[in-house]
Protein backbone atom coordinates (compact mmCIF):
# COMPACT_ATOMS: atom_id res chain seq x y z
CA UNK A 1 0.00 0.00 0.00
CA UNK A 2 1.55 3.59 -1.10
CA UNK A 3 1.83 5.56 2.43
CA UNK A 4 2.23 8.67 0.05
CA UNK A 5 -0.69 8.96 -1.52
CA UNK A 6 -3.88 11.28 -0.52
CA UNK A 7 -5.68 10.59 3.12
CA UNK A 8 -9.40 9.42 1.85
CA UNK A 9 -12.33 10.86 2.76
CA UNK A 10 -13.98 10.33 6.22
CA UNK A 11 -17.20 8.64 6.95
CA UNK A 12 -18.59 11.80 6.10
CA UNK A 13 -16.89 12.18 3.05
CA UNK A 14 -15.17 15.16 3.94
CA UNK A 15 -11.50 15.50 3.50
CA UNK A 16 -9.03 14.92 6.46
CA UNK A 17 -7.33 17.94 8.37
CA UNK A 18 -5.97 16.33 11.39
CA UNK A 19 -4.49 13.24 10.06
CA UNK A 20 -2.32 14.52 7.46
CA UNK A 21 -0.67 16.76 10.63
CA UNK A 22 0.38 13.46 12.18
CA UNK A 23 3.03 12.00 9.54
CA UNK A 24 6.06 12.75 11.50
CA UNK A 25 4.80 11.12 13.80
CA UNK A 26 4.05 7.85 11.63
CA UNK A 27 6.87 7.84 9.95
CA UNK A 28 8.79 7.56 13.53
CA UNK A 29 6.11 4.59 14.48
CA UNK A 30 7.21 3.02 10.94
CA UNK A 31 10.99 3.16 12.20
CA UNK A 32 10.72 2.45 15.38
CA UNK A 33 8.85 -0.68 14.98
CA UNK A 34 10.97 -1.42 11.79
CA UNK A 35 7.92 -2.37 9.50
CA UNK A 36 7.87 -2.19 5.38
CA UNK A 37 6.65 0.22 3.45
CA UNK A 38 3.68 -1.39 2.03
CA UNK A 39 2.15 -1.62 6.33
CA UNK A 40 -0.12 1.52 6.35
CA UNK A 41 0.64 3.50 9.79
CA UNK A 42 -2.36 5.32 10.48
CA UNK A 43 -1.80 7.16 14.42
CA UNK A 44 -5.17 7.72 16.11
CA UNK A 45 -5.82 10.61 18.04
CA UNK A 46 -7.22 12.34 20.36
CA UNK A 47 -4.46 11.79 22.67
CA UNK A 48 -6.62 13.02 26.16
CA UNK A 49 -4.93 10.57 28.93
CA UNK A 50 -2.21 13.01 29.52
CA UNK A 51 0.50 11.46 28.39
CA UNK A 52 2.30 11.70 25.33
CA UNK A 53 1.45 8.08 24.58
CA UNK A 54 0.90 7.44 20.59
CA UNK A 55 -2.08 4.88 19.74
CA UNK A 56 -1.44 3.44 15.96
CA UNK A 57 -2.99 0.75 13.98
CA UNK A 58 -0.94 -0.93 11.15
CA UNK A 59 -2.77 -2.24 7.96
CA UNK A 60 -0.96 -5.02 7.24
CA UNK A 61 -0.92 -6.49 3.30
CA UNK A 62 -3.48 -9.44 4.26
CA UNK A 63 -6.37 -7.20 5.11
CA UNK A 64 -5.64 -7.40 9.01
CA UNK A 65 -4.79 -4.38 11.51
CA UNK A 66 -2.95 -4.68 14.20
CA UNK A 67 -3.92 -1.91 17.12
CA UNK A 68 -0.79 -0.56 19.74
CA UNK A 69 0.41 1.73 21.85
CA UNK A 70 3.71 3.15 22.23
CA UNK A 71 4.21 4.05 26.19
CA UNK A 72 6.80 6.90 27.51
CA UNK A 73 8.42 5.20 30.42
CA UNK A 74 9.93 7.51 33.17
CA UNK A 75 13.49 7.33 31.08
CA UNK A 76 12.15 8.41 28.15
CA UNK A 77 12.49 5.15 26.63
CA UNK A 78 9.63 3.29 24.85
CA UNK A 79 7.31 0.69 25.49
CA UNK A 80 5.03 -1.23 23.22
CA UNK A 81 1.66 -2.61 24.49
CA UNK A 82 -1.06 -4.28 22.79
CA UNK A 83 -4.53 -3.33 23.72
CA UNK A 84 -7.26 -6.81 24.21
CA UNK A 85 -8.87 -6.71 21.05
CA UNK A 86 -12.77 -6.68 21.55
CA UNK A 87 -13.21 -9.03 18.69
CA UNK A 88 -12.88 -12.33 19.77
CA UNK A 89 -12.73 -14.12 16.30
CA UNK A 90 -9.79 -12.12 15.22
CA UNK A 91 -7.44 -13.18 18.10
CA UNK A 92 -5.22 -15.78 16.77
CA UNK A 93 -4.70 -13.91 13.86
CA UNK A 94 -3.80 -10.67 15.73
CA UNK A 95 -1.71 -12.20 18.50
CA UNK A 96 0.57 -13.93 15.81
CA UNK A 97 1.34 -10.29 14.21
CA UNK A 98 1.69 -8.72 17.91
CA UNK A 99 4.05 -11.29 18.24
CA UNK A 100 6.08 -10.64 15.35
CA UNK A 101 5.85 -6.92 15.55
CA UNK A 102 7.50 -7.40 19.23
CA UNK A 103 10.25 -9.05 17.94
CA UNK A 104 10.98 -6.93 15.36
CA UNK A 105 10.36 -4.01 18.02
CA UNK A 106 12.80 -5.80 20.84
CA UNK A 107 16.00 -6.03 17.85
CA UNK A 108 15.93 -2.19 17.23
CA UNK A 109 15.62 -1.45 20.51
CA UNK A 110 18.73 -3.52 21.39
CA UNK A 111 20.40 -1.05 18.88
CA UNK A 112 18.55 1.70 18.61
CA UNK A 113 16.31 2.34 20.82
CA UNK A 114 17.84 5.64 22.55
CA UNK A 115 17.81 6.86 18.80
CA UNK A 116 14.37 5.78 18.17
CA UNK A 117 12.78 7.07 21.36
CA UNK A 118 14.11 10.35 20.59
CA UNK A 119 12.87 10.65 17.30
CA UNK A 120 9.33 9.70 18.72
CA UNK A 121 8.69 11.50 21.35
CA UNK A 122 10.68 14.69 18.92
CA UNK A 123 8.14 14.25 16.64
CA UNK A 124 5.21 14.28 19.05
CA UNK A 125 6.20 17.38 20.73
CA UNK A 126 6.77 19.16 17.03
CA UNK A 127 3.08 17.97 16.50
CA UNK A 128 1.82 19.50 19.41
CA UNK A 129 -1.62 19.98 20.54
CA UNK A 130 -3.18 18.37 17.44
CA UNK A 131 -2.65 14.98 19.30
CA UNK A 132 -5.33 16.09 21.40
CA UNK A 133 -7.89 16.34 18.31
CA UNK A 134 -9.50 14.11 15.64
CA UNK A 135 -11.38 15.73 12.70
CA UNK A 136 -14.98 15.46 14.55
CA UNK A 137 -13.89 18.14 16.65
CA UNK A 138 -14.15 20.37 13.46
CA UNK A 139 -16.85 19.02 11.28
CA UNK A 140 -19.02 16.39 10.74
CA UNK A 141 -22.65 16.01 9.19
CA UNK A 142 -25.27 14.72 11.41
CA UNK A 143 -28.52 13.16 10.64
CA UNK A 144 -31.83 14.80 11.64
CA UNK A 145 -35.67 14.68 11.90
CA UNK A 146 -36.14 16.84 8.84
CA UNK A 147 -32.42 16.19 7.04
CA UNK A 148 -29.05 16.29 7.58
CA UNK A 149 -27.33 19.78 9.05
CA UNK A 150 -23.39 19.89 9.20
CA UNK A 151 -21.65 21.64 11.86
CA UNK A 152 -18.39 23.61 10.90
CA UNK A 153 -16.07 24.82 13.63
CA UNK A 154 -14.17 27.77 13.03
CA UNK A 155 -11.34 27.29 15.45
CA UNK A 156 -10.92 27.53 19.27
CA UNK A 157 -10.24 31.46 19.69
CA UNK A 158 -12.64 32.65 21.97
CA UNK A 159 -13.22 36.69 23.46
CA UNK A 160 -14.29 34.26 27.06
CA UNK A 161 -12.89 31.71 28.73
CA UNK A 162 -15.55 29.76 30.03
CA UNK A 163 -13.98 27.54 33.23
CA UNK A 164 -16.68 24.94 32.03
CA UNK A 165 -15.73 25.09 28.08
CA UNK A 166 -14.14 21.70 27.51
CA UNK A 167 -11.71 23.02 24.55
CA UNK A 168 -7.89 23.36 24.86
CA UNK A 169 -7.37 27.17 24.62
CA UNK A 170 -4.16 25.97 22.63
CA UNK A 171 -5.78 23.72 20.27
CA UNK A 172 -4.79 24.75 16.57
CA UNK A 173 -7.60 25.77 14.17
CA UNK A 174 -7.86 24.66 10.98
CA UNK A 175 -6.20 26.89 7.80
CA UNK A 176 -8.80 28.70 5.90
CA UNK A 177 -8.90 26.60 2.68
CA UNK A 178 -9.28 23.66 4.69
CA UNK A 179 -12.38 25.07 6.34
CA UNK A 180 -13.52 26.56 2.90
CA UNK A 181 -13.18 23.02 1.66
CA UNK A 182 -15.50 21.61 4.11
CA UNK A 183 -17.82 23.87 3.38
CA UNK A 184 -18.08 22.43 -0.45
CA UNK A 185 -17.74 19.00 0.51
CA UNK A 186 -20.69 20.14 2.64
CA UNK A 187 -22.75 21.52 -0.35
CA UNK A 188 -21.77 18.62 -2.38
CA UNK A 189 -23.41 16.27 -0.31
CA UNK A 190 -26.28 18.39 -0.51
CA UNK A 191 -26.24 18.90 3.38
CA UNK A 192 -28.05 22.75 3.04
CA UNK A 193 -28.88 23.49 6.99
CA UNK A 194 -25.43 24.51 8.20
CA UNK A 195 -24.05 25.16 12.00
CA UNK A 196 -20.91 27.70 12.32
CA UNK A 197 -19.75 26.98 15.95
CA UNK A 198 -16.02 28.08 17.27
CA UNK A 199 -14.35 29.10 19.91
CA UNK A 200 -16.65 32.49 18.91
CA UNK A 201 -17.48 32.08 15.09
CA UNK A 202 -17.77 35.78 14.95
CA UNK A 203 -14.39 36.03 15.57
CA UNK A 204 -13.11 34.44 12.85
CA UNK A 205 -12.19 37.19 9.96
CA UNK A 206 -13.55 35.63 6.64
CA UNK A 207 -16.94 35.23 8.17
CA UNK A 208 -18.71 37.57 5.76
CA UNK A 209 -17.00 35.27 2.55
CA UNK A 210 -17.38 32.04 4.41
CA UNK A 211 -21.71 33.26 4.79
CA UNK A 212 -21.95 34.65 1.35
CA UNK A 213 -20.11 31.35 0.12
CA UNK A 214 -22.77 29.46 1.88
CA UNK A 215 -25.93 30.88 0.93
CA UNK A 216 -25.19 31.92 -2.99
CA UNK A 217 -23.46 28.64 -4.27
CA UNK A 218 -24.88 26.24 -1.69
CA UNK A 219 -28.77 27.81 -0.84
CA UNK A 220 -27.53 27.33 2.70
CA UNK A 221 -29.59 28.33 5.92
CA UNK A 222 -27.23 29.22 8.69
CA UNK A 223 -27.72 29.18 12.23
CA UNK A 224 -24.22 30.38 14.25
CA UNK A 225 -23.43 29.93 17.81
CA UNK A 226 -21.86 32.44 19.74
CA UNK A 227 -21.98 34.50 22.95
CA UNK A 228 -23.06 38.00 20.76
CA UNK A 229 -20.36 40.07 22.42
CA UNK A 230 -19.89 41.49 18.95
CA UNK A 231 -23.19 41.59 17.60
CA UNK A 232 -23.92 44.70 19.12
CA UNK A 233 -21.72 46.28 17.16
CA UNK A 234 -24.14 47.28 13.47
CA UNK A 235 -21.51 46.22 10.97
CA UNK A 236 -20.96 42.76 12.88
CA UNK A 237 -24.38 42.11 13.24
CA UNK A 238 -25.06 43.56 9.46
CA UNK A 239 -22.64 40.49 8.43
CA UNK A 240 -24.86 38.24 9.50
CA UNK A 241 -27.77 39.44 7.77
CA UNK A 242 -25.95 40.10 4.56
CA UNK A 243 -25.21 36.34 5.00
CA UNK A 244 -28.24 35.22 5.72
CA UNK A 245 -28.20 34.03 8.98
CA UNK A 246 -31.84 32.37 10.21
CA UNK A 247 -31.16 31.14 13.51
CA UNK A 248 -28.36 32.25 16.66
CA UNK A 249 -27.87 30.12 19.43
CA UNK A 250 -26.39 32.31 22.27
CA UNK A 251 -24.76 31.63 25.45
CA UNK A 252 -25.91 33.45 28.69
CA UNK A 253 -25.75 31.72 31.95
CA UNK A 254 -26.84 33.84 34.26
CA UNK A 255 -29.65 37.05 35.19
CA UNK A 256 -27.19 38.07 37.81
CA UNK A 257 -23.91 40.11 36.27
CA UNK A 258 -21.22 38.66 38.56
CA UNK A 259 -22.55 35.07 38.51
CA UNK A 260 -22.39 35.22 34.59
CA UNK A 261 -18.89 37.12 33.93
CA UNK A 262 -17.40 35.05 36.56
CA UNK A 263 -18.40 31.66 35.23
CA UNK A 264 -16.96 33.07 31.64
CA UNK A 265 -14.06 34.80 33.09
CA UNK A 266 -14.52 37.47 31.11
CA UNK A 267 -15.55 40.79 33.30
CA UNK A 268 -18.01 43.25 31.74
CA UNK A 269 -19.30 40.63 29.02
CA UNK A 270 -22.80 39.78 30.18
CA UNK A 271 -24.16 43.06 29.71
CA UNK A 272 -22.13 42.91 25.92
CA UNK A 273 -24.08 39.43 25.49
CA UNK A 274 -27.54 40.79 26.37
CA UNK A 275 -27.36 44.24 23.78
CA UNK A 276 -26.19 41.46 21.40
CA UNK A 277 -29.41 39.39 21.81
CA UNK A 278 -31.83 42.39 21.54
CA UNK A 279 -30.16 43.87 18.64
CA UNK A 280 -30.01 40.41 17.01
CA UNK A 281 -33.92 40.02 17.67
CA UNK A 282 -34.65 43.43 16.66
CA UNK A 283 -33.13 42.73 13.18
CA UNK A 284 -35.21 40.15 12.80
CA UNK A 285 -33.11 37.04 13.55
CA UNK A 286 -34.08 33.98 15.60
CA UNK A 287 -32.51 33.46 18.82
CA UNK A 288 -32.32 30.41 21.11
CA UNK A 289 -30.36 30.61 24.36
CA UNK A 290 -27.93 28.26 25.71
CA UNK A 291 -27.46 27.97 29.85
CA UNK A 292 -24.59 25.69 31.14
CA UNK A 293 -26.17 24.47 34.53
CA UNK A 294 -23.61 23.87 37.59
CA UNK A 295 -23.56 25.01 41.13
CA UNK A 296 -22.45 28.62 40.13
CA UNK A 297 -25.70 29.18 38.98
CA UNK A 298 -28.41 26.71 39.64
CA UNK A 299 -30.13 29.24 42.44
CA UNK A 300 -30.33 32.02 39.70
CA UNK A 301 -32.33 30.22 37.08
CA UNK A 302 -35.42 31.22 37.70
CA UNK A 303 -34.20 34.66 37.75
CA UNK A 304 -32.75 34.44 34.27
CA UNK A 305 -36.18 32.82 32.81
CA UNK A 306 -37.63 36.03 33.99
CA UNK A 307 -34.56 38.15 32.69
CA UNK A 308 -35.56 36.08 29.50
CA UNK A 309 -39.25 37.23 29.46
CA UNK A 310 -38.65 41.13 30.31
CA UNK A 311 -36.11 41.54 27.81
CA UNK A 312 -35.85 39.26 25.19
CA UNK A 313 -39.39 38.58 24.72
CA UNK A 314 -42.58 40.85 25.66
CA UNK A 315 -40.34 43.66 23.89
CA UNK A 316 -40.11 41.65 20.30
CA UNK A 317 -43.81 40.45 19.79
CA UNK A 318 -42.93 39.57 16.64
CA UNK A 319 -39.62 37.88 16.74
CA UNK A 320 -39.35 37.06 20.53
CA UNK A 321 -36.78 34.76 21.79
CA UNK A 322 -37.92 30.99 21.37
CA UNK A 323 -36.54 28.26 23.18
CA UNK A 324 -34.02 27.88 26.10
CA UNK A 325 -31.46 24.76 25.91
CA UNK A 326 -30.19 24.01 29.19
CA UNK A 327 -27.44 21.68 29.48
CA UNK A 328 -25.17 19.65 32.13
CA UNK A 329 -21.51 19.31 30.22
CA UNK A 330 -20.24 15.56 31.15
CA UNK A 331 -16.55 16.93 31.13
CA UNK A 332 -14.67 20.47 31.69
CA UNK A 333 -11.08 20.91 30.31
CA UNK A 334 -10.19 21.21 34.09
CA UNK A 335 -10.91 18.32 35.35
CA UNK A 336 -10.93 19.57 38.41
CA UNK A 337 -13.13 22.57 38.22
CA UNK A 338 -15.67 19.56 36.64
CA UNK A 339 -15.83 18.28 40.23
CA UNK A 340 -16.51 21.13 41.87
CA UNK A 341 -19.08 22.49 39.96
CA UNK A 342 -21.56 19.90 38.65
CA UNK A 343 -24.39 18.83 41.07
CA UNK A 344 -26.29 15.45 42.03
CA UNK A 345 -30.06 15.52 39.72
CA UNK A 346 -31.80 15.33 42.89
CA UNK A 347 -30.01 19.02 43.76
CA UNK A 348 -31.16 20.32 40.16
CA UNK A 349 -34.49 19.32 39.94
CA UNK A 350 -36.44 21.95 41.86
CA UNK A 351 -34.75 25.15 40.45
CA UNK A 352 -35.25 23.70 37.20
CA UNK A 353 -38.80 22.81 37.49
CA UNK A 354 -39.53 26.49 38.77
CA UNK A 355 -37.34 27.77 35.88
CA UNK A 356 -39.23 25.99 33.18
CA UNK A 357 -42.91 26.81 34.43
CA UNK A 358 -41.72 30.46 34.21
CA UNK A 359 -40.47 30.26 30.64
CA UNK A 360 -43.16 27.91 29.85
CA UNK A 361 -46.06 30.36 30.95
CA UNK A 362 -44.07 32.80 28.31
CA UNK A 363 -44.19 30.53 25.09
CA UNK A 364 -40.42 29.97 24.97
CA UNK A 365 -39.34 26.26 24.65
CA UNK A 366 -37.50 24.80 27.26
CA UNK A 367 -35.52 21.90 26.02
CA UNK A 368 -33.36 20.07 28.69
CA UNK A 369 -33.27 16.66 26.82
CA UNK A 370 -31.52 16.65 22.90
CA UNK A 371 -28.26 18.10 23.06
CA UNK A 372 -24.84 16.54 23.33
CA UNK A 373 -24.47 17.29 26.74
CA UNK A 374 -28.85 16.82 27.81
CA UNK A 375 -29.63 16.67 31.61
CA UNK A 376 -30.74 13.23 32.28
CA UNK A 377 -34.85 13.14 31.67
CA UNK A 378 -35.48 11.64 34.89
CA UNK A 379 -35.28 15.46 36.02
CA UNK A 380 -38.34 15.87 34.45
CA UNK A 381 -40.36 13.19 35.77
CA UNK A 382 -43.33 15.65 36.88
CA UNK A 383 -43.15 17.14 34.07
CA UNK A 384 -42.91 14.69 31.00
CA UNK A 385 -44.40 17.01 28.48
CA UNK A 386 -40.93 19.11 28.68
CA UNK A 387 -39.25 15.55 27.51
CA UNK A 388 -38.26 15.77 24.13
CA UNK A 389 -36.02 12.81 22.96
CA UNK A 390 -33.95 12.50 19.79
CA UNK A 391 -33.34 9.72 17.95
CA UNK A 392 -31.04 7.20 19.70
CA UNK A 393 -28.41 7.07 16.35
CA UNK A 394 -28.03 10.87 16.90
CA UNK A 395 -26.26 10.95 19.88
CA UNK A 396 -22.65 9.30 18.57
CA UNK A 397 -23.68 11.86 15.29
CA UNK A 398 -23.75 15.06 17.77
CA UNK A 399 -20.67 16.00 19.93
CA UNK A 400 -17.65 15.13 21.65
CA UNK A 401 -19.33 14.62 24.98
CA UNK A 402 -20.81 11.74 23.98
CA UNK A 403 -17.92 9.66 22.35
CA UNK A 404 -17.66 6.49 24.18
CA UNK A 405 -18.61 8.34 27.19
CA UNK A 406 -22.32 6.59 27.92
CA UNK A 407 -22.31 5.40 31.25
CA UNK A 408 -24.90 2.82 31.91
CA UNK A 409 -25.88 3.19 35.85
CA UNK A 410 -27.99 0.04 37.03
CA UNK A 411 -30.63 2.23 37.70
CA UNK A 412 -30.75 3.15 34.21
CA UNK A 413 -30.31 -0.22 32.29
CA UNK A 414 -34.06 -0.43 33.42
CA UNK A 415 -35.23 2.86 32.45
CA UNK A 416 -38.11 2.88 29.55
CA UNK A 417 -36.15 5.82 28.13
CA UNK A 418 -32.83 4.73 27.89
CA UNK A 419 -31.57 4.69 24.41
CA UNK A 420 -33.33 8.20 23.65
CA UNK A 421 -31.68 9.60 26.76
CA UNK A 422 -28.36 10.14 27.08
CA UNK A 423 -27.42 9.26 30.74
CA UNK A 424 -26.11 11.07 33.11
CA UNK A 425 -22.50 10.33 31.95
CA UNK A 426 -19.52 8.50 33.48
CA UNK A 427 -17.90 12.18 35.33
CA UNK A 428 -21.31 12.43 37.28
CA UNK A 429 -21.46 8.28 38.48
CA UNK A 430 -17.44 9.12 39.16
CA UNK A 431 -18.69 11.57 41.66
CA UNK A 432 -22.15 10.81 42.60
CA UNK A 433 -22.96 7.31 41.63
CA UNK A 434 -26.76 7.01 40.71
CA UNK A 435 -27.87 9.78 43.22
CA UNK A 436 -31.08 11.20 42.19
CA UNK A 437 -31.35 8.71 39.10
CA UNK A 438 -35.60 7.71 38.97
CA UNK A 439 -36.41 5.32 36.16
CA UNK A 440 -39.64 5.64 34.27
CA UNK A 441 -41.24 2.31 34.18
CA UNK A 442 -43.17 3.51 31.34
CA UNK A 443 -43.09 5.44 29.04
CA UNK A 444 -44.89 8.92 29.52
CA UNK A 445 -47.73 9.19 27.51
CA UNK A 446 -47.36 12.64 27.09
CA UNK A 447 -44.27 13.33 26.14
CA UNK A 448 -43.21 16.68 24.15
CA UNK A 449 -42.14 15.74 20.25
CA UNK A 450 -38.66 15.79 19.76
CA UNK A 451 -37.03 19.19 19.55
CA UNK A 452 -36.48 19.95 15.92
CA UNK A 453 -35.55 23.52 14.89
CA UNK A 454 -37.54 25.03 12.23
CA UNK A 455 -34.41 26.97 10.13
CA UNK A 456 -36.88 28.67 8.20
Amino acid sequence: MNTDQDPEPDQDGLSPWVGPQLKPVEDAVRTILGVKPNVRVQVIPPNRDGTVNVKAVLHLPNGQAVTLVLVQKDDHSVLLQFPRHRDAARGPAVDSNASALAQMFARRQSTDGTADAQRLWSAVDAVGAVMSLDDRYYRRIIPGIHGASANLRLGFVCNQDCHFCWQGRRWPGPPDDIIFRWLDEIGEAGVRRLVLTGGEPTLFRRLPELLHRARHRWAMTTMVQTNAIMLGRETRLQTLLDGGVTRLFVSLHAADPTISDTMTRAPGTWIRTVQGIEASLASGIRVGLSVVVERANLDDLPALAELVVRRFVDPFPNNPMESVTFSRPQTYFDIGHHRESILPLDVLREPLHRTIRILDAAGVTPDLTTGSCAIPACVLHEMPQHIRLPDPALWTATDRAHDGDRATPVACQGCALWGGCGGPGAGYTAAFGEQGLRPFLHRPANMGTAFDLDWG
